[in-house]
């Protein structure tokens, strides 16, 4: 329907066929409006469409956008209820944060808390080599220069994290068919 409409322009890419408006996901629609749209054209088309909104194109634009909340000097402002992103500000889209002249590394922050801390657990608590393989995605960043800081943090980690002593009860330890408990207990008490 965004595409199809005579009333909104887009934008043109070199190469690419059709002109890129919308792009969707599951609940998550971006629209992008070029500076000849109008906003009206769009809520013709969309009554709802978003929580917030970042504008593209050149800086003066990016301002004047954020400022009088119109896409071109003939265009209805934008409603209060749209959240327009200054610069330096993000929007989630499809699990990444998009802006412009935003920090990369500011929303990773509260996760790199996060695994700090679960990390300083690990160390008090002796976890299991099981619950240590547990995966954590987390990207690379790199804010001093040399190895990234997690890498770093994981690698100090795993060198001075000793496992505690594995000792099966000995109501599981007797039976030797009982999944291979007694091939465990031998190699776990190096017998």
């Amino acid at each position: 329907m965004l595409r199809s409409s005579p009333k909104l322009h887009g934008f043109d890419i070199p190469g690419v066929p059709e002109k890129v408006i919308a792009s969707l996901f599951a609940d998550d629609t971006s629209v992008y409006l070029s500076e000849q749209d109008k906003y009206t054209d769009l809520t013709d088309v969309l009554e709802t469409w978003c929580k917030a909104s970042m504008p593209l194109g050149e800086k003066e634009y990016r301002d004047r956008l954020v400022l009088t909340r119109k896409l071109n000097p003939d265009d209805e402002p934008i409603p209060m209820t749209i959240q327009i992103n200054p610069d330096g500000t993000t929007t989630r889209i499809l699990g990444a944060r998009i802006g412009n002249n935003a920090d990369a590394v500011e929303p990773w922050l509260p996760i790199i808390e996060r695994i700090e801390t679960i990390l300083e657990q690990c160390t008090d608590q002796y976890p299991t080599m099981e619950y240590l393989t547990t995966a954590n995605g987390m990207p690379t960043i790199n804010t001093t220069g040399n190895k990234t800081d997690q890498e770093s943090r994981v690698n100090t980690f795993i060198q001075t994290w000793r496992p505690r002593t594995h000792k099966l009860p000995p109501k599981l330890s007797n039976s030797k068919c009982l999944y291979g408990i007694t091939l465990v207990q031998t190699l776990l008490n190096g017998r």
